[in-house]
């Protein structure tokens, strides 16, 4: 009795270690984003405005704080400029992507019934291109995912129906409800609807 309460015991604080991990990598990844996105740049003009405010007021400054100012008002400035190249790039990949003969290929309805085997690896490589760090991300949140996760991802992610998910990975669109339903708590830890793990991959 006393084994069966300590191998309980462990077998909890091995969970809650795990669910802590993933906590941490889920935070972090936020975080990433959260640093890319146009919600910075939104926090990054309020301040270039509040400098600019500061540096009207120039006769209360002496010539450190000034640089400083100017300093600050100017990286930020900066900032704002590779957050909206990197903005306009990711849109131009999605562009070209949608472009594509694969992703054609994959939207196509006559397809979906059989897949061809290279067309998977030809998928692969222009996700990757468009979104280089999705699977490496998709990785750092569940280190297990299998290769059919990976694809009912890249279709998410390009936009194929549900009723062509489940033709093109042979089976039921319930089937891929819970497919999905499932892939999103193993990667967030959190119970979540087929819709969140849809929105969750396309932001992602």
């Amino acid at each position: 009795l006393a084994g069966g309460i300590i191998g309980g015991l462990l077998r909890y604080r091995k969970q809650q270690q795990a669910v802590r991990e993933q906590e941490a990598r889920l935070q972090q990844l936020k975080e990433e984003q959260e640093r890319n996105s146009r919600s910075q740049m939104e926090q990054n003009r309020q301040r270039i405005q509040a400098l600019e405010v500061q540096l009207a007021d120039a006769e209360r400054l002496n010539v450190e704080q000034k640089q400083l100012l100017q300093s600050e008002r100017n990286l930020l400035e900066i900032s704002n400029r590779k957050i909206q190249i990197n903005i306009e790039e990711k849109n131009l990949l999605e562009l070209n992507l949608r472009k594509s003969e694969v992703y054609q290929y994959f939207h196509a309805e006559e397809h979906w019934a059989h897949i061809a085997p290279e067309k998977w690896g030809e998928l692969q490589q222009a996700v990757e291109t468009t979104y280089p760090r999705l699977i490496g991300r998709l990785r750092f949140l569940y280190p297990q995912i299998s290769t059919q996760e990976i694809r009912l991802c890249y279709l998410t992610k390009i936009s194929i129906p549900v009723k062509g998910i489940a033709a093109i990975l042979c089976k039921s669109m319930s089937a891929i409800s819970n497919m999905r339903t499932r892939l999103y708590k193993k990667l967030l830890n959190e119970e979540g609807k087929a819709s969140d793990f849809d929105k969750f991959i396309r932001e992602l």
